[in-house]
């Protein structure tokens, strides 16, 4: 009688083994810089910037002893330098985040030329909640490497906690360059199918809603024209400069909701057989996302890092289950590179929607990261509301009066359309967009959809949207002579009213994006700073620091 073998079992791989082959900080995350390992202190050259990270370990403010009431638990960043016990430069200051552990991946210019001056600067870092210092950080600015990823622990009035936040310094110069921009909606969901079918069942019954078998064709169509122009430059043709950049983008980028993100595997899959291995790396950039509106339930997330990626393949897997493509779709995911620095904590905004202020601060936020992108190309997969209001907000003025630039800023782009953008960094935020130009056979059409629900509107006035936002926040018990007036009077009346004494009314301030800072000669005395404030709430509050509640 044989003797048994023993043979040990082995286990399959989970989804979250599987995809930690899957994931990792991406190249595009660090700058090229053409002077080498190069200190600050030892170095001349254009303005500094200061590209923040993310901060870990963020103290808890029930931890903190003696701090003030009425923090917000929404940590944020704010960064300048000093220079013989004198501010250099201007201060920046990053959006408040809803979580612990805050992402931000953007940079910011602190204002002064790198010079002998900035050898004996020191840098200055606090992490603040509302006006309560949390922790600070102080270093001499000499050593630091140029565009390298630096991590410093961060000192806190708590005994044991150990917060560390991860930046690098870097040269405008060397990262504010030309770039082009791609902008890609994307493909129908089941919420826009739904929604064009006024099934309101359809629309409530889940969140984040996936591709529909319509928006699955229209994401295949558009990654067989961007095959179709990658095959007639590989034969020798001439390249579609349009085109071109996008068929070997340095960067790209995708909203974290489920559509945004299938719609980017299945456009760039079967591309990346023929890429480089940066080439496969994607973002997932949570500042792309769609504004998230009060019933919208296809614009509502609770998903966080490895949670987004096993969720888009099983909506991959379901959405082409029955195809015979399903282990071609299984192959395409399995070439990306995910980057989830962004989305490791909640990257949502709190409450059931996102006010117009919060909106416009995200815009600016997002702008930043594609000013100080790394590389000259970058591509993004999103949402028609947010590019609409991204491309009103920051079409150039020389541009913005164009009929394109007006119908792709109060229109939208239809699925899977594509918009190719001029992007000059070194206007900031003063209109970097200098151009616009619809490819791979995108038309825009005068269609208005089903706007009081859809997540993807058209275009409608901004003022409107404050005064909406100011009525949603009111408390239950407002009487209608509480509601904010709204101006629609007729000529008529508005001339009428101008005899009689009339009561001012406090109108919303229209955010102003800052202007690049004037620069500072060697050896003239350093100004106060003017603070940068990216956060639209805060823009009446222009040039006046924070309170420090507790100083360290």
């Amino acid at each position: 009688m044989g003797q048994c073998e023993h043979v040990e079992k082995v286990q399959p791989l989970t989804f979250e083994e599987e995809s930690r082959k899957l994931t990792g900080r991406a190249k595009a995350r660090s700058f090229p810089f053409h002077g080498g390992s190069v200190k600050v202190g030892d170095y001349s050259g254009g303005t500094c910037a200061f590209f923040l990270e993310e901060v870990s370990n963020v103290p808890s403010l029930g931890s903190q002893p003696n701090m003030c009431g009425g923090v917000s638990r929404h940590p944020t960043v704010v960064v300048w330098a000093e220079a013989a016990g004198k501010p250099l430069g201007q201060v920046a200051e990053w959006p408040s985040k809803t979580c612990l552990h805050p992402a931000w991946f953007s940079a910011r210019s602190l204002g002064f030329q790198f010079s002998a001056q900035t050898a004996s600067a020191s840098l200055c870092v606090e992490i603040r909640d509302a006006s309560s210092v949390l922790g600070s950080l102080r270093l001499p600015m000499k050593d630091l490497l140029l565009h390298q990823k630096i991590a410093r622990p961060v000192e806190t009035m708590q005994p044991g906690m150990s917060p560390t936040v991860s930046f690098q310094i870097l040269d405008c110069k060397e990262v504010l360059q030309p770039r082009t921009v791609y902008l890609v909606r994307h493909g129908e969901s089941q919420w826009n199918k739904a929604q064009g079918k006024l099934d309101i069942h359809g629309m409530v019954r889940t969140t984040d809603h996936s591709l529909s078998s319509k928006g699955r064709d229209q994401a295949e169509s558009l990654s067989r024209r961007m095959q179709s122009e990658l095959n007639n430059e590989l034969a020798g043709a001439t390249p579609n400069l349009s085109v071109s950049s996008m068929l070997r983008p340095g960067i790209i980028m995708a909203s974290p909701l489920g559509r945004a993100l299938q719609t980017a595997v299945i456009a760039y899959g079967p591309i990346l057989a023929k890429a480089s291995d940066h080439q496969r790396e994607l973002i997932l950039a949570p500042n792309a996302k769609e504004k998230q509106n009060l019933g919208g339930l296809d614009t509502h997330c609770t998903k966080i890092g490895q949670e987004i990626l096993q969720g888009c393949r099983e909506e991959l897997q379901s959405i082409y289950s029955g195809t015979g493509k399903e282990k071609m779709i299984e192959a395409c995911f399995d070439q990306f590179q995910f980057d989830l620095e962004e989305v490791g904590d909640r990257w949502w905004p709190q409450g059931q929607s996102e006010s117009t202020k919060q909106l416009q601060a995200r815009l600016e936020e997002f702008m930043y990261q594609l000013l100080f992108a790394s590389d000259e190309s970058v591509v993004v997969f999103g949402h028609s509301l947010f590019f609409q209001q991204l491309m009103r907000k920051y079409f150039n003025d020389s541009y913005r009066q164009n009929e394109l630039a007006q119908r792709l800023s109060f229109g939208k782009l239809p699925n899977c359309g594509v918009v190719r953008l001029d992007l000059d960094p070194s206007k900031m935020l003063d209109g970097p967009f200098l151009k616009a130009e619809l490819i791979l056979g995108t038309e825009l059409s005068a269609e208005g959809g089903n706007c009081a629900l859809t997540c993807c509107a058209a275009g409608h006035d901004t003022a409107s949207e404050f005064r909406a936002d100011e009525i949603l926040a009111m408390p239950v018990e407002s009487t209608i002579a509480n509601l904010p007036v709204v101006s629609g009077a007729s000529e008529a009346q508005k001339d009428e009213k101008k005899e009689q004494p009339a009561e001012p009314q406090s109108e919303p301030a229209k955010p102003e994006p800052p202007g690049e800072p004037a620069m500072l000669e060697t050896g003239q005395a350093s100004p106060e700073p003017a603070k940068l404030e990216p956060d639209a709430n805060t823009r009446s509050n222009k040039g006046r620091q924070v309170k420090k509640c507790c100083p360290l």
